[in-house]
């Protein structure tokens, strides 16, 4: 699934209402919420929520894991100074291992779900008000269905099981609304 633009790849600190009293489980750091994140790729969240370390440890000792990759290179290109930033995320909902977690879950969430994006930036515009950004996301993950595949013989290629029926595609359709919500449209499908 291929989508441009993305938003909040990094949690941004916002004004909270609730912060004055504590009760907002996301303050993590004074007053300043970081409820502004996408939760599906925080790795720790049961510990960021209700019980875990709250209240046990200082809150600037919370913050939110993502398992992930970031690179940058500089690269020139007729002559041009470009900056090539790679970013991707690993979802926490319903990851495992490649041949042993396959298709999706109840929820919506496909197995093994990484986002990538791809920044290219011309520094050869130093001044802010024209710079030069592009963003390209790209979203891999298991086909949205009820599948899973036999590891125990040894196959090169297992034959792909249907574990449940859904005629009508209900799950499928709350994984693409969830894809249209975050990303919006167009939204394209490779296999």
């Amino acid at each position: 699934v291929v989508s441009t633009q993305s938003t909040g790849m990094v949690p941004v600190p916002v004004d909270c209402d609730k912060c004055s009293d504590s009760s907002c489980d996301m303050c993590l750091v004074g007053t300043r919420c970081y409820s502004d994140f996408n939760e599906k790729f925080v790795w720790n969240m049961h510990m960021l929520r209700g019980g875990g370390f709250i209240n046990k440890v200082a809150r600037e000792w919370l913050v939110p894991l993502v398992y992930g990759f970031i690179s940058q290179a500089n690269i020139s290109v007729f002559g041009k100074s470009i900056y090539l930033t790679l970013i991707a995320r690993r979802s926490s909902k319903y990851a495992g291992t490649r041949f042993l977690k396959r298709g999706m879950n109840e929820s919506g969430d496909v197995a093994n779900e990484v986002e990538t994006e791809q920044v290219v930036h011309d520094a050869s515009y130093t001044n802010h008000r024209f710079l030069k950004i592009t963003a390209y996301v790209q979203l891999r993950g298991s086909v949205p269905a009820f599948w899973h595949q036999d590891t125990s013989t040894m196959v090169p290629k297992p034959p792909i099981m249907i574990s449940r029926s859904d005629p009508y595609y209900s799950t499928a359709a709350m994984h693409f609304n969830t894809l249209l919500s975050q990303y919006g449209s167009p939204i394209y499908i490779f296999n």
